[in-house]
């Protein structure tokens, strides 16, 4: 990590302890002044179980997860074409459409899971045990995968035959992976943020005053967060799609082992972390109110008007003048609850446009790499492979984000709000399915093939698929890392599993829209199908920001106003310079 400086716009541990220019400013010495620049905080070591714990689940999820589509699209090999990398590695051979729907199934269900884990964790277990539990049946599932894919035996060229389990096994275990990623999945990242302290406070080094701003530490933390999470993709697909070329079930092993590291790693951090306990049944305390909310405005809205912005119909659910002792009965809950299931219906109320995004992004698990089986590739290059460009990009451009533009526009006091960023995500995603089409169509242009491809690639390079590569590893810093910070920053304590488990919901909405486009995942329509994309993340970028963009307006309002009036509580500075010495 880099020191606190001007340049980086964040504050490290080791400089905090041992750099004697720092200082914390006593409570007495004045409020939190709009003017100062806001920096990130340290970042503790109880999340870096955390995202190490991450990296290795990612790692097991992206790199097995690349190969099935190879796995059920294409035949098997024979040892010679093993040896020479005269084909592309296959198994099952269910061609493109089966191939592509098996992948987005297993998307949709890994996205659409999330919501038990959430359930479970914010109403039942807490994080840790969810996260737990979820693992074992996540590995379970790996195991399965393990053994329904290795060969039943080879045929005298060296062909592997796979018995009638093969199949069926496969689904099996993608349907338990599924269900354990997913139960883990809203939670992790919520559970991260948790090791985050929640006050601002202030700090002075070489006669310099900065604001050390909780938010920004969640931002520098998800930012790291993401990073590992490609490092481990990264590596985890590189190393893979390697294994896949002697045998799939290496290609199986190896993430199941990762995985078991995992595990391991986030076991041992059990006593460092913050425990946020469960909170009861938010869901149902939810509908209750909104319920409510709807039968007092009937009765009220005529002498009494909300003040609020964004579902107003919500103040109704609070206390009322003139109200009768049987509707303060019937209300369950306390007076702030109203007010956060607004905040949390505004951070929902962003999601289901994103979906339209999360199909051209899930392109890559599945088409892309269809397309790049018939580009001319490398020897050394399984079409699959050239996935990896996704991982690669974001672990370069990541940081250069996180140390330099958002430091840059912080000290500027420069408000790049959260809605600007999903909705240039949003664009970026577009055009990289435009380039794709364009790539595609260029691919039916060009021989042996033209627009019927077989075994033999097409004479067009493969590198031609850089660019949209590069466009939706962009758009993931703006749109994905940006939905994320949003969903935990604007989340109540009490919903924050249930949001993030909602924010994943739009990928299982692509998964559900891919399902139903596979049938025309075939050549040769393949450019239609990535223009329509395309065409469609274009209008949904102007709708998206015509519609939210008053949201960041409401954001920058609410940080000015916090900026001129909180002051620092005396107590949380003191605790947290305490425990940063005892880290």
């Amino acid at each position: 990590m880099a020191d606190t400086k001007e340049s980086t716009g964040t504050l490290d541990k080791k400089s905090l302890k041992n750099d004697e220019n720092i200082v914390r400013i006593p409570y007495d010495e004045g409020f939190l002044q709009s003017t100062l620049p806001r920096i990130a905080g340290v970042i503790p070591f109880a999340a870096w179980f955390i995202v190490v714990n991450e990296f290795c689940e990612r790692f097991a999820f992206y790199g097995g997860s690349l190969t099935f589509q190879n796995y059920i699209e294409n035949p098997e090999q024979t040892a010679l074409q093993r040896a020479t990398l005269e084909r592309q590695p296959g198994a099952l051979d269910k061609g493109q459409s089966a191939a592509t729907a098996l992948s987005n199934y297993f998307m949709f269900w890994a996205y659409f899971t999330p919501l038990i884990g959430a359930t479970v964790a914010d109403q039942y277990w807490g994080k840790y045990k969810t996260i737990l539990t979820f693992s074992i049946i996540y590995m379970v599932g790996w195991i399965v995968l393990c053994t329904s894919s290795i060969p039943s035996g080879y045929m005298e060229d060296g062909t592997p035959t796979w018995g009638g389990f093969a199949f069926p096994g496969y689904i099996i275990s993608i349907t338990i992976i599924g269900l354990g990623t997913g139960g883990i999945k809203s939670v992790v990242s919520p559970m991260c943020a948790d090791q985050i302290p929640k006050e601002s406070y202030m700090i002075e080094k070489n006669g310099k005053q900065y604001i050390v701003d909780p938010d920004l530490t969640v931002q520098h933390l998800y930012n790291w967060f993401y990073w590992a999470i490609n490092i481990g993709s990264l590596i985890g697909q590189t190393v893979c799609t390697t294994l896949e070329r002697s045998a799939f079930w290496k290609a199986y092993l190896l993430p199941s082992c990762m995985f078991l590291l995992s595990i391991c790693i986030f076991y041992s951090g059990r006593k460092r972390y913050v425990h946020v306990p469960p909170e009861g049944s938010v869901i149902l305390k939810a509908y209750q109110c909104i319920r409510y909310s709807f039968i007092r405005k009937r009765k009220y809205k005529a002498t009494v008007q909300p003040t609020s912005k964004n579902f107003a119909f919500l103040d109704y659910a609070s206390s009322l003048p003139g109200e009768t002792q049987d509707e303060v009965a019937q209300r369950k809950w306390g007076d702030a609850f109203p007010a956060e299931l607004r905040q949390t219906l505004k951070a929902c109320s962003i999601f289901p446009l994103l979906t339209i995004y999360w199909v051209c992004y899930s392109q890559m698990t599945n088409n892309l790499i269809s397309q790049a089986g018939q580009m001319k590739r490398p020897s050394w290059m399984s079409n699959d492979l050239i996935n990896i460009m996704d991982p690669l990009i974001l672990v370069i451009i990541i940081p250069i984000f996180d140390y330099g533009l958002y430091p840059y526009l912080s000290r500027k006091n420069i408000h790049f709000g959260y809605m600007k960023r999903i909705a240039i995500g949003f664009f970026l995603g577009g055009a990289s399915m435009a380039v794709a089409a364009v790539v595609q169509k260029k691919i039916y242009e060009a021989p042996p093939g033209f627009d019927h491809p077989g075994d033999v690639a097409n004479d067009i390079s493969v590198w031609w698929q850089i660019p949209s590569y590069v466009l939706i590893a962009t758009s993931e810093v703006f749109a994905s890392i940006g939905s994320l910070e949003y969903s935990y920053t604007h989340a109540p304590t009490s919903m924050k599993c249930l949001i993030s488990a909602l924010s994943l919901l739009p990928n299982a909405g692509a998964a559900l829209i891919g399902i139903f486009l596979s049938p025309a995942s075939k050549d040769p329509n393949m450019h239609w199908m990535y223009a329509g994309t395309a065409v469609a993340a274009g209008i949904s970028t102007v709708i998206f920001y015509l519609l939210f963009r008053k949201f960041d307006v409401e954001d920058k309002e609410m940080l000015d106003a916090a900026r001129a009036l909180r002051v620092p509580n005396p107590k949380t500075a003191a605790e947290k310079a305490e425990a940063e010495e005892r880290m």
